[in-house]
């Protein structure tokens, strides 16, 4: 016999859980990503901040991204051959140090994969 049911200690209540409405989630990143593919070369900013670390990680995913093979790239939404520029810090219009944002320039597709491409004749 355990210890817990000698004592009828219980671990759990018999209850109903509330009823919650589940919310649709937008996909964040395919979202942003066709934001900035339509203004290639310019700098665009995400409107969500990060803490720190994500932010330096994502922004290094994306710069690196070229370099993945596409079923091995870990953010969704990017494309075979997509070639971005990040940069990540705080912003100097948000007063709060722990919001990090990620600034990316979209730069088109790389010349090795345009290559690739199959012209049907």
């Amino acid at each position: 016999m355990s210890e817990n049911s000698s004592n009828n200690e219980r671990y759990t209540i018999r209850s109903t859980p509330p009823n919650l409405r589940k919310v649709q989630r937008r996909a964040y990143w395919p979202a942003v990503f066709a934001e900035a593919r339509e203004c290639p070369g310019e700098w665009v900013r995400t409107e969500k901040w990060f803490n720190r670390s994500t932010a330096s990680q994502l922004a290094s995913d994306l710069r690196n991204c070229r370099r993945r093979a596409p079923e091995k790239v870990r953010v969704s939404g990017i494309l075979p051959g997509d070639v971005w520029e990040t940069r990540w810090e705080n912003d100097p219009t948000d007063p709060d140090g722990d919001h990090f944002y990620i600034w990316l320039r979209f730069d088109g597709a790389s010349p090795s994969v345009a290559r690739l491409e199959v012209v049907d004749r």
